[in-house]
């Protein structure tokens, strides 16, 4: 049968993929290093199918455009008229394509359109319509056979953070989501803040990256070229001079190349206690960017992206003044802290409204009360304040976690999602009646009608009783 896979709490998809030197490869292209990301690659070059890339935040596009440079990679998108002609040509030539915008765009994570399609011309190479021709492999597009090169390798890639695709279109492809994780957004800001403060630390990282790297090239080298040499000797190892003299070598080269990477580990984790000294600026930089990123729910324009937080890091860091002022590296942290959520605190409520910015202080004080442990911030009510009463209620918490699911249904005004429920609504009507407003300032006023003329003259008694009685009010 099929080898199973085995999962339980110890066990990581990393571990399972044997081949670290090209983990380190993927890291040096620019794969952020945490565990989800990783499996997330493993699954990219790994697939059957190919992969379909969820990257709103562009994670992925960097890692394949780095990834893939030295292979001729073809960029495109599939709603430009000339994407069909360049990838049948990237299929000749046997270049990997990066195909940008299948799922229909920003109206594919609408959650009122419907299931979207993938290109039909796409089709034959999704359902790997492939033909043998002697030597030669073919598939069919536009209508005629095309030569299939090896090289040629196709990544889908949708920026919407949830494509919504069709049952048929979900079987052709391998869907992986590259969207942030708390580990991956905590990892690049640390990098990015010791890069400004410790440039020295990063480089020397980035050197043990390598050799690294390097080490683990060459131990494999050794192990193929030992067993090539017992694969061509077939009689006595021991009689062949040669063979011994090579065995020999290979035995010293691998010693060495164990020693050093045995020293390079220290001197990684060396780099990393260093490094772990920015850690609660690039955890409290994380928790002001996922703040951020949830008050979509409030405006649908704010769209915060990590390159914005990156830059109020890195403003924070420079605004503090210089490490040799500071007393200690606490307190310069303790001032970049401030600065930095001043920074961001400024940008985020200038993009929202007057009455929305209750709200976005509320979220970003629950954001970072989170980082001070569930006795400030249970995880239920940073849930039931992103989410609302449902979100609360869905979660994995007991009764006693803070917030209870029955007392937020019993005050809906609370949660962030009826805070932009109540702000739509008020944007609504206030277009309506400014609406309304505009369309009765620009309606002709009404002509007064005249009084309609009698077809018979009246009465000659009723008109004495009106003049007398007219007579009486004015006396009166």
């Amino acid at each position: 049968g099929r080898p199973a896979v085995l999962a339980g709490p110890g066990r990581v998809l990393e571990r399972t993929f044997d081949d670290e030197l090209q983990l380190q490869a993927w890291r040096l292209a620019g794969l952020p290093p945490d565990p989800f990301s990783v499996e997330n690659a493993i699954l990219t070059v790994t697939t059957r199918r190919w992969p379909l890339l969820v990257d709103p935040q562009g994670q992925a596009a960097a890692w394949i455009r780095e990834m893939e440079s030295e292979s001729g990679l073809v960029v495109a998108d599939a709603g430009a008229p000339d994407a069909a002609q360049r990838v049948e040509a990237a299929v000749q030539l046997g270049q990997p394509v990066l195909l940008s915008g299948v799922a229909g765009g920003g109206a594919a994570g609408s959650s009122s359109g419907a299931a979207k399609e993938l290109p039909v011309w796409l089709e034959p190479l999704l359902r790997r319509q492939v033909v043998r021709r002697g030597d030669a492999r073919y598939v069919r597009l536009g209508g005629r056979l095309v030569h299939f090169a090896d090289g040629f390798r196709l990544y889908l890639r949708e920026t919407v953070a949830a494509p919504r695709l069709s049952a048929d279109a979900s079987t052709m492809v391998t869907t992986v989501n590259f969207a942030l994780t708390w580990g991956g957004v905590s990892h690049q800001l640390l990098g990015a803040a010791v890069a400004e403060e410790r440039a020295d630390l990063e480089q020397d990282k980035a050197r043990v990256v390598l050799e690294l790297a390097e080490y683990g090239s060459q131990l494999r080298s050794l192990e193929e070229r030992v067993l090539q040499l017992l694969a061509e000797r077939s009689h006595d190892l021991l009689e062949d001079s040669e063979a011994v003299d090579t065995l020999q070598d290979c035995r010293r080269l691998s010693e060495a190349a164990t020693r050093k990477r045995a020293a390079a580990r220290v001197t990684a984790a060396r780099i990393d206690a260093a490094r772990g000294a920015f850690e609660p600026i690039a955890r409290t930089a994380a928790a002001l960017f996922f703040a951020a990123e949830s008050l979509s729910r409030v405006r649908a324009e704010c769209r915060f992206g990590l390159a914005w937080v990156r830059h109020h890091l890195l403003t924070a860091l420079r605004r503090a003044g210089g490490a040799e002022e500071e007393q200690s590296l606490e307190q310069r942290l303790l001032r970049v802290g401030a600065a930095l959520r001043q920074g961001v605190m400024q940008s985020l409520l200038r993009s929202v409204f007057e009455d929305q910015r209750p709200a976005v202080l509320a979220t970003v004080a629950v954001r970072l009360a989170a980082l001070r442990g569930p006795d400030y911030a249970p995880p239920r009510l940073v849930r039931f304040w992103v989410a609302g009463p449902s979100g609360a209620a869905g979660g994995a918490g007991g009764e006693d976690d803070g917030v209870r699911a029955d007392a937020a249904s019993d005050e809906p005004s609370l949660s962030l999602s009826a805070v932009a429920a109540r702000s739509a609504a008020k944007q609504g009507a206030a277009a309506g009646a400014a609406g309304a407003a505009s369309k009765g300032a620009t309606a002709p006023p009404p002509r007064p009608s005249r009084p309609a003329r009698p077809t018979t003259p009246p009465a000659r008694g009723a008109a004495t009783a009106a003049g007398a009685a007219g007579d009486a009010d004015a006396s009166g």
